[in-house]
């Protein structure tokens, strides 16, 4: 008796053809992602956007039977459990400020104040679902329950220098104001919050300076810093920090320009510029 082995591609209908004395050793290469593959019958697959159409494109009616059918019950949230169009699949879910865990088995709360950094303007607080903001003190919170406004009744101001000069100007941009004008080239300044002080830093002369936000009292903290080119106050540990280019240093010092030590001295190229955390202790230069 005659055997022949045929190998190719083909459906299941194919497979059922098989008659006579001829063995037909077929490979079904099954359905796609994009297909649905029906239980029986005579027809093997059917494209996902014919599933749960009201129609039976499979011959056993397949596609059609398990359209309402979603077994949310393994899902943490059983109320955010939604059917994918199209397929006989479902998809996990969980309230607004929760999401679902790697595992799939639980929703997690989200910690916004992480995530999103920038939801409140002062001060974030996580709560399980949600989050709160907050403000510190003199500051009130707005009616978006995110911006913190100043109620202490002090207009703000902004200090500025461009090299010769020193100058205020007032968030309403009614008030600009020259505080000094005797400079010859400013590239270092800051301003102590708790005296109420401007210091200074020029390049040229290489005098560190402090005055008042008026303009009154300047004076002369340190004489003279070879390639000065950027300082910074902690208003807070009561400590100035400046660095010079033409040492490659970084030095902290007292308000007053006294008992300065070098505390940086390595690893520093034409340091340009530097900035402190009072709250945490940090010096950042660049």
């Amino acid at each position: 008796m005659a055997q022949m082995t045929v190998k190719m591609a083909a459906t299941k209908q194919n497979i059922y053809a098989v008659r006579g004395n001829i063995e037909m050793n077929f490979i079904d290469p099954g359905c796609t992602e994009f297909q649905f593959e029906c239980v029986s019958g005579n027809v093997s697959c059917v494209v996902l956007s014919q599933t749960c159409n009201g129609q039976a494109d499979c011959s056993d009616n397949s596609d059609e039977q398990m359209c309402d059918m979603s077994d949310c019950s393994s899902c943490p949230d059983p109320n955010n459990c939604v059917t994918i169009p199209g397929t006989a699949k479902y998809q996990c879910g969980c309230e607004r400020g929760y999401v679902l865990s790697e595992d799939q088995t639980s929703c997690v709360d989200i910690n916004e104040c992480e995530v999103m950094p920038w939801v409140c303007s002062q001060i974030c607080r996580n709560i399980n679902g949600s989050y709160t903001c907050h403000c510190v003190h003199n500051f009130l919170l707005s009616h978006d329950n995110s911006t913190c406004k100043d109620r202490s009744g002090v207009d703000p101001v902004i200090f500025f220098t461009n090299r010769h000069y020193v100058r205020s100007l007032s968030f309403d941009h009614n008030e600009y104001n020259i505080i000094d004008d005797e400079f010859e080239v400013v590239v270092g300044f800051d301003y102590d919050y708790q005296d109420k002080k401007l210091y200074t830093l020029d390049v040229v002369s290489g005098k560190l300076e402090r005055l008042n936000v008026n303009g009154t009292e300047r004076e002369t903290i340190i004489d003279e810093i070879p390639g000065g080119e950027g300082l910074a106050v902690d208003w807070i540990g009561r400590k100035l920090y400046y660095v010079a280019a033409d040492n490659d240093i970084l030095v902290v010092a007292e308000l007053d320009g006294t008992y300065q030590k070098t505390i940086v001295s390595e690893g520093l190229f034409e340091p340009r510029g530097v900035a402190v955390h009072p709250f945490r202790g940090y010096n950042d230069f660049l």
